[in-house]
């Protein structure tokens, strides 16, 4: 049997991905990312949580400015945010999201069983090369 029929697609990841959105924007994880804090993050200017969240994710190792730039191309915001407000944005976020938001995450792909293969009991993965 071929090998590449077993290795596990990536099925519905485009739901999996808008779900995330969803939760990221729900108020139960906002409250979360607040860390205690109940003055942070209630008002969605420039850059509401879930930008905050994406941009964190998305980065490629370029200077900041860069990363703002296409952020700000790529959200279609107005004024531009600013290095500094970026900052502290980023300070004010609570760093146990990440893990919440991995854990919504993983519980999501587990749950759809249609986007799981396994092979004699094991779970694989395909690795795409470019």
């Amino acid at each position: 049997m071929h090998f590449a029929k077993w290795c596990g697609d990536v099925r519905k990841s485009e739901q999996r991905f808008y779900n995330d959105l969803h939760f990221m924007r729900s108020e139960f994880f906002t409250n979360q990312c607040r860390a205690g804090k109940t003055n942070h993050f209630i008002r969605n200017r420039k850059m509401p949580l879930h930008h905050l969240l994406i941009s964190m994710l998305v980065r490629k190792g370029r200077t900041l400015y860069m990363e703002l730039k296409e952020l700000n191309r790529a959200f279609k915001i107005q004024n531009g945010i600013s290095k500094p407000g970026y900052l502290k944005q980023r300070m004010k976020l609570n760093p146990e999201a990440f893990k919440l938001l991995s854990i919504h995450h993983a519980a999501s792909f587990y749950r759809d069983t249609s986007a799981i293969k396994s092979w004699k009991g094991s779970l694989f993965h395909r690795i795409y090369r470019r």
